[in-house]
């Protein structure tokens, strides 16, 4: 995604400027944040987000109240070229209706790098610049991508014990908000070397908030590899027990359906992860190596790993004969486990365009409960430990950081 960056007081330019950029480039490849003076504009910059390109109005006017004269479009760019403690612009516009000021910037703009231009509501020169501008940016990020040389992964979590489970793995970590969005960015060595940069998110519960976060981080990252991890309640108590990893060959949405006066009928969708991840994670399942990485000590625990089929809605789902475990029984019986993310995240991958064709997706769970049943059937009848969310994270994440190992490291 391309962050850019509106300074201009005048409410018709500010209007027409978006509508060039709109009119002519995907909503979802672009984020505008517009400032209307320049006190407004120092407080963006002094966020430390990062901005693609910024379309500054020169003669920015000294707005009624701030009366102090050095508070122009002039002067903020001097504040960017001397202070390092605010964000420094890839790439700068500035716009006047005046040729005195033109002139008198266009040493400096042509030294930095940067484009000035003519601005008149009347012509279209300087919407042809900026279009221009944008699609270059666009271009370099694309091949600034093709060209680094660490693998870049993405992984999502939605609580804080699965968050801290995946950053326990990283060191040289940093901040990395994007337009006021958190995340954290930081180094996956094993072996003594680096196997890849990885940015790490803690987005929230439920599948439309996965699905928005996962949108989100690919077009602000465009990484290489994107993986949701966390914690599921298991309904299959003898298959999968409480520090068991599972990796879904298949997501359902088991709330997809029609709901009558006095039944339901499913309508079942679902999604689906990277052909690459299932094969890669069906062949390392297998092995007992990944369990090196677990970070936590725990007793009596011997985890094992498997492929199964989650099921993904957003009501928590506490006992196995529940309303919405009837439903699971008649329609998703053969769900492995349960969880409030996966559908959201699968099915925003399924809809990404040729731009992100190489992109590589997987989602492990780890069992945190056994979802309870009257019967007897299961040997694990709702077995929950203190720390069954801190054990659950920590062996989801070290399987997800196998995974990328093998992907990356070897």
């Amino acid at each position: 995604m391309l962050n850019i960056f509106i300074v201009d007081d005048s409410e018709e330019k500010v209007i027409r400027i978006e509508k060039v950029i709109k009119e002519s480039f995907l909503p979802q490849s672009i984020q505008i944040t517009i400032a209307r003076s320049t006190s407004q504009a120092m407080g963006v910059l002094l966020s430390r987000n990062i901005i693609d390109l910024m379309i500054l109005d020169l003669n920015l006017p000294v707005r009624p109240g701030e009366g102090i004269k050095d508070k122009s479009g002039l002067n903020l760019l001097k504040e960017i070229t001397r202070r390092n403690d605010i964000s420094q612009p890839d790439s700068i516009i500035g716009l006047t209706s005046f040729d005195d000021i033109k002139s008198q910037v266009n040493e400096r703009f042509n030294i930095e790098g940067w484009v000035v231009a003519k601005f008149n509501l009347k012509e279209s020169d300087w919407e042809e610049l900026i279009k221009n501008k944008i699609a270059y940016l666009m271009t370099k990020k694309m091949d600034k991508k093709l060209s680094r040389t660490t693998p870049l992964v993405v992984i999502l979590t939605a609580i804080k014990e699965e968050y801290r489970a995946v950053k326990a793995h990283l060191i040289n970590l940093k901040d990395n908000d994007l337009d006021d969005t958190s995340y954290e960015i930081g180094d996956f060595y094993w072996n003594d070397g680096l196997v890849a940069n990885v940015v790490i998110r803690e987005c929230g519960a439920k599948n439309s908030i996965a699905a928005m976060e996962t949108e989100r981080a690919i077009q602000n990252y465009s990484p290489d590899l994107i993986i949701f991890v966390g914690i599921a309640g298991s309904r299959k108590g003898n298959d999968f027990k409480i520090g068991d990893v599972v990796i879904p060959e298949k997501i359902y949405s088991y709330e997809a359906g029609k709901s009558d006066k006095e039944m339901f009928s499913a309508r079942p969708d679902s999604g689906f992860l990277t052909y690459a991840f299932i094969e890669k994670a069906k062949k390392e399942r297998l092995k007992d190596e990944w369990k090196s990485m677990i970070k936590g000590t725990y007793k009596d625990y011997c985890p094992n790993a498997d492929l199964g089929i989650i099921a993904s809605g957003d009501q928590l789902v506490e006992h196995y004969d529940s309303s919405v475990g009837t439903i699971l029984t008649k329609y998703y019986n053969d769900t492995s486990a349960i969880e409030m993310e996966g559908f959201g995240f699968s099915k925003t991958l399924s809809k990404q365009g040729r731009n992100q064709s190489s992109l590589i997706s997987g989602l492990v769970r780890g069992i945190s409960d056994i979802i309870e049943r009257d019967d007897s059937q299961s040997i694990n009848q709702d077995k929950r430990p203190y720390d069954a969310k801190e054990l659950a994270s920590d062996a989801a994440s070290a399987f997800a950081y196998w995974m990328i190992y093998k992907f990356y490291g070897v």
